[in-house]
């Protein structure tokens, strides 16, 4: 699914949504089994099954480099997110500013 993520994003988006429908454990709590965190989530159905999963919902946004993701297969804003990531400009300030985000999480965690 990762690999095929570009290409077919309204498929997925349905095909997980399907799959979360089958008794037992969600696609987010199979993930989290053997990940420490859940990378692209998209349906707001599953955020509020599974938020309480979450410790923090990270949003990176590059949305004034990048065109906005079709409704059709995201449904989750910034506004879902407890922490917003800027990712319009350098690959350095991304990185400062996810070294800034992982040392408040791990305080956030640690209290």
């Amino acid at each position: 699914m990762y690999e095929d993520r570009h290409a077919h994003r309204e498929m997925w988006f349905h095909a997980i949504a399907a799959y979360n429908l089958a008794p037992g454990p969600s696609l987010a709590e199979q993930l989290l089994e053997d990940h420490a965190i859940y990378v692209g989530m998209r349906r707001r159905a599953e955020l509020v099954a599974t938020r309480q999963l979450f410790d923090c919902v990270v949003w990176v946004d590059g949305s004034r480099r990048l065109p906005g993701e079709d409704p059709a297969s995201m449904q989750l804003t910034r506004r879902d997110a407890d922490l917003i990531l800027d990712n319009n400009g350098t690959r350095e300030d991304l990185e400062r500013s996810v070294t800034e985000a992982v040392h408040l999480i791990a305080c956030a965690i640690i209290v």
